[in-house]
């Protein structure tokens, strides 16, 4: 296994954060110091000329027999690509049609592999989920805007968008229920607070009833306050997370009966900006720009850590092109929570190098694109990753 034959080998650290002692809320003992560090260790996987270097839709995705991939969208030909991580190359492509039997009469807009025959596919504008084999063919079909709504009202779920199983709110399977959450449809600057109070965040479809329920879900009153409904969510370690892109806290349940709210603040920002309700594009563009967002939160499983990725703002300069800082934001920080929520560090990501479009857990570390079109070392015919390694240090 190349990659982890890298990691383990690998022992110059370009950057070294010591992020100190913390205390355990709960049962008042100390928790180890640890370090997080930007390592010498690279993962590059050759691409042909037809895939894109940016996907913003990738996963990492051990297989039972052991092999471990980067399951990587290239959304330009409809494509899910598997990579090897133990030979550091492409191993095969599922082709997904458009038309015809096992077409999904869209675009994908995202994915999510329960095994390699078994591809949870998540078209544009559809209120389907079509599970592919590694062929490309569609074995199964989830039509949940058929299914028996059992919530208050099947009018809450035809008021939602579409749902795309992205990083930022992957599809969750648990048993013979998926979870998926999806944001209101229509213009947002009209929803009232009244009307944003009653809105799901995340629905319950039961493959075995053939039915979907609503969960007691909802945004927080910061959402509308900031104007602003965008959030990530996942589920590890037997809970739900959710982190919104202009609220300090998370949200956590284990049941969408109860939640537990816990404080994960970056150091780098306290405040956000509200969007306005009826600005122009223009101002809304630049104010994605400018102002602090929490972008997504990832669970460690290996480590048993949260990561909550924290963006600062920018000040924009007369020469910024502003959709391209949408799309390649310059800064980041990465929050560290332990299994209690508990904040016990956070690093600043060096300038204009890391891509946020592509970023995964696994037993080796916390990798991280490095394919920013302003990262001097950016070379358009690799994926490549650089390894962040979580270290406990002994007393």
């Amino acid at each position: 296994m190349k990659y982890l034959h890298a990691a383990r080998t690998s022992c110059i650290i370009i950057f070294l954060l010591i992020l100190g002692c913390a205390n355990d809320n709960k049962t008042g003992t100390s928790i180890n110091q640890v370090s997080l560090a930007i390592t010498d260790t690279v993962l590059k996987i050759p691409i042909d000329s037809l895939t894109f270097s940016q996907s913003r839709c990738s996963f990492y995705f051990p297989s039972k027999n052991g092999s471990h991939f980067l399951a990587y969208l290239n959304g330009r030909f409809n494509e899910i690509h598997f990579y090897s991580l133990d030979s550091e190359k492409i191993a095969f492509k599922v082709k997904v049609g458009v038309d015809g039997p096992n077409g999904i009469g869209s675009q994908i807009r995202g994915f999510w592999v329960r095994d390699l025959d078994s591809i949870y596919v998540t078209p544009k504008a559809r209120k389907i989920l079509f599970v592919l084999n590694r062929k490309g063919e569609v074995i199964d079909k989830i039509d949940y805007n058929d299914y028996d709504f059992k919530g208050d009202s099947n009018n809450k779920l035809n008021k939602m968008m579409s749902f795309y199983s992205i990083p930022n709110i992957p599809l969750i399977i648990l048993n013979n229920s998926l979870f998926i959450s999806m944001p209101p449809a229509g213009n947002w600057n009209e929803i009232s607070q009244e009307e944003l109070s009653n809105i799901d965040l995340t629905f319950q479809i039961r493959t075995d009833q053939n039915s979907i329920d609503n969960l007691n879900s909802n945004y927080p009153l910061s959402a509308y306050k900031k104007n602003n409904f965008e959030f990530s969510r996942i589920y590890g370690n037997k809970a739900f997370v959710y982190s919104f892109n202009a609220d300090h806290n998370i949200y956590v349940s284990n049941n969408h009966k109860e939640y537990k709210v816990y404080l994960a603040k970056s150091q780098y920002f306290d405040s956000f900006e509200s969007y306005p309700r009826n600005g122009s594009s223009e101002e809304y563009f630049k104010l994605r720009v400018t102002n602090p967002a929490y972008l997504r939160i990832l669970y460690d499983p290996y480590r048993n850590v949260y990561y909550r990725i924290a963006y600062p703002g920018y000040e924009v300069q007369k020469k910024d092109n502003i959709r391209e800082l949408m799309k390649y934001i310059p800064r980041f920080s990465i929050i560290i929570l332990d299994s209690n929520f508990s904040k016990i560090g956070e690093l600043m990501m060096p300038m204009n190098t890391f891509d946020l479009s592509d970023i995964f857990v696994n037993e080796v570390g916390l990798f991280i694109s490095e394919n920013h079109i302003k990262n001097p070392d950016f070379d358009p015919d690799f994926l490549s990753f650089r390894v962040l390694s979580f270290i406990k240090n002994e007393n």
